[in-house]
């Protein structure tokens, strides 16, 4: 699987993505500064869609899982300095 950036650099609030041809969410890296909760919430669609990732952390998590979108996804993530990077699953063209 390749990933594709989706944020450029780490996000610390809430926003939506649309995603590429392909629709999938490839994964995330929440961070999270050892001490202080980090929460991230991912959505299909909008603030009111389907849960995809609803977790959270002291220490930080990197997950690489293909989760299948309707093209669009909102994110939110919060806590003292908590920031998340998103992937996008692409296709390998062999």
């Amino acid at each position: 699987m390749i990933l594709r950036n989706l944020t450029q650099s780490p996000v610390t609030t809430t926003g939506t993505i649309t995603l590429g041809a392909d629709k999938y969410l490839g994964a995330y890296k929440l961070n999270a500064d050892g001490t202080n909760l980090a929460t991230l919430v991912i959505k299909d669609g909008s603030s009111s869609g389907s849960v995809l990732v609803d977790t959270d952390t002291v220490i930080g998590e990197h997950v690489i899982i293909p989760m299948k979108t309707s093209g669009t996804i909102y994110y939110s993530v919060s806590g003292t300095n908590a920031d998340v990077m998103l992937y996008e699953a692409v296709k390998e063209i062999i």
